[in-house]
């Protein structure tokens, strides 16, 4: 638990949760349900004075023990061993940034004019346009004479499946003549 609230201390709500949302931990999901309760009691019980949410931070976050289940597990030959099923307590402070303070993140977000790299949309640039001219009437067109595609050679077998192919024939007559002495012999 710890690890997932020391990665989201001093973040802005909104980045909080996103971190939290792709961290492989099992305690990020907790983690984030105490920031989205906390800042749920923020806007509920705030008060008279409306809370900006793009303004919420995570001022304080941290993790302390509770309490301990014990249980038994029973083992080989009638033992026994204790299993102790840790808890624990999340604590979270969450404030508004002041109005200068808005981190980069929000401030690129609340921001009308994209920013350079990937908030910006990339078009495809227009291709040259080729400037033709109009053919005369008079001039007669030209024939070109296409040139007659040669057709790519057969490739050749290689010497080495040349060779192996031979070899095989001659094992094949070898093969035939130790067949024939071995039916003699019996």
């Amino acid at each position: 638990m710890r690890r997932a609230a020391d990665l989201v201390r001093g973040k802005d709500l909104g980045e909080a949760l996103d971190i939290l949302r792709y961290l492989p931990n099992r305690s990020a999901y907790y983690v984030a349900r105490v920031l989205r309760s906390a800042a749920a009691n923020e806007f509920n019980l705030g008060g008279d004075d409306k809370v900006d949410e793009d303004r919420l931070y995570v001022k304080v976050i941290y993790v302390n023990e509770g309490a301990r289940y014990k249980r038994i597990m029973y083992r080989a030959y009638g033992r026994a061993t204790k299993v102790l099923k840790r808890t624990c307590h999340i604590h979270v402070v969450l404030d508004e940034r002041p109005e200068g303070e808005l981190s980069k993140r929000t401030r690129r977000r609340l921001s009308e004019k994209p920013t350079k790299g990937r908030a910006k949309k990339r078009t495809a640039k227009p291709e040259a346009v080729k400037e033709t001219k109009p053919k005369k009437e008079s001039e007669p067109e030209k024939k070109t004479k296409a040139k007659a595609k040669s057709k790519p050679k057969a490739k050749s077998k290689p010497r080495a499946k040349q060779k192996a192919k031979e070899a095989g024939k001659k094992k094949s007559a070898k093969s035939k003549d130790k067949e024939a002495e071995k039916k003699r012999k019996r």
